[in-house]
């Protein structure tokens, strides 16, 4: 699977998550972009112009773009790769962080028996290791 695949799958997988009720850290990223999901009253409430990143977002947006123009003024070509691997970054940082909250509300909630958390675990690390192959195939040239 490509790298774009598996990073719709994990950003799903943590929307659907958060969606159930477990906090993650992409609830916590919503949220500091006006994006709340509240599953009780199975509702999702959106300020984005409101939020405190709103002006930030589109002073970087408008940074980049006007970089990208530029270097695409000067230089014949440049990788998009270099473009990527902050957003590739980025998703990682959110499933990790992700992973760890998941398990530990696992400890907390499987009354001291190891093998659920182990399964958690496993379905976690497989995903993890299907993202870092991904990433380091596209990266790779291959």
């Amino acid at each position: 699977m490509k790298l774009g695949g598996w990073v719709m799958m994990l950003v799903g997988f943590m929307v659907f998550l958060n969606l159930v009720g477990m906090s993650t850290m992409f609830s916590s990223t919503l949220n500091s972009f006006g994006i709340s999901i509240d599953s009780e009253e199975e509702k999702i409430n959106a300020d984005i112009e409101g939020s405190a990143y709103w002006s930030k977002f589109l002073l970087i947006f408008t940074g980049i773009t006007a970089g990208a123009v530029i270097v695409g003024l000067f230089a014949s070509g440049y990788d998009v790769s270099l473009v990527l691997a902050g957003f590739v970054v980025f998703i990682g940082g959110l499933f990790i962080g992700t992973f760890f909250e998941v398990i530990s509300l696992t400890n907390a909630q499987a009354g001291g028996q190891f093998w659920i958390t182990s399964i958690v675990g496993i379905i976690f690390i497989t995903l993890g290791a299907g993202f870092v192959m991904a990433c380091i195939d596209y990266f790779g040239g291959r």
